[in-house]
């Protein structure tokens, strides 16, 4: 049976805030307890966060990668901007952050095939905004002028996920998953659930 051993579990925390480069930001309760999960060691409590800021963080470290996750006080836009507006006052040299979520604002796909589910792991090279479009009984149009559009991922992200399209790094990718996901499982107060049907 493989048991996943983080390399690094002894690494000393931060000395501070601003040593914190990578956010994962979740809107909901289910979304936070699998990135709490991911966590090979957790410092809360030993941060703060700086005056006015209204947001909740867990601050530790994922692999080899001090990371702070902050929690939405809702789904929406008004409370992704509400936690945005504080955000960087108390951590100020983020280089990524990673909106880590189930795929709320993911279309139902018109084929099986292309269906998208709970569970799935979903790449983007770029998003669309929800209120810049049109959504009709059967399909979604997207408003297609230059102020419409968000600007696209800087240079880094971009080749990164140039990479992923690699048939060796999806593999790779896969296997990663795989491997962080099952010690998941294995945790009595993590369990896996099935959908319920409405």
């Amino acid at each position: 049976m493989y048991t996943y051993v983080p390399a690094i579990a002894n690494l000393a925390p931060p000395s501070d805030r601003n040593r914190f480069e990578i956010a994962v930001i979740c809107a909901t309760k289910v979304e936070a307890d699998a990135a709490e999960a991911m966590f090979d060691k957790v410092w809360d409590h030993k941060y703060g966060k700086a005056h006015g800021d209204t947001n909740a963080y867990t601050t530790g470290i994922i692999g080899d990668h001090s990371t702070v996750l902050a929690y939405m006080p809702g789904v929406g836009k008004g409370a992704a901007a509400c936690l945005a507006a504080s955000f960087h006052s108390s951590f100020l040299r983020i280089r990524l952050a990673l909106v880590v979520g189930i795929c709320g604002g993911v279309p139902d796909g018109t084929d099986n095939e292309k269906e998208v589910l709970l569970g799935d792991v979903a790449i983007s090279t770029g998003i669309v905004q929800y209120g810049l479009g049109r959504r009709l009984p059967n399909r979604f149009i997207r408003k297609d002028t230059l102020n419409d559009n968000l600007r696209k991922p800087d240079t880094e992200i971009r080749l990164f996920l140039a990479k992923l399209q690699s048939r060796r790094s999806w593999r790779q990718l896969g296997y990663s998953t795989s491997k962080h996901i099952k010690p998941l499982l294995e945790e009595s107060d993590f369990e896996q659930s099935s959908p319920q049907a409405s």
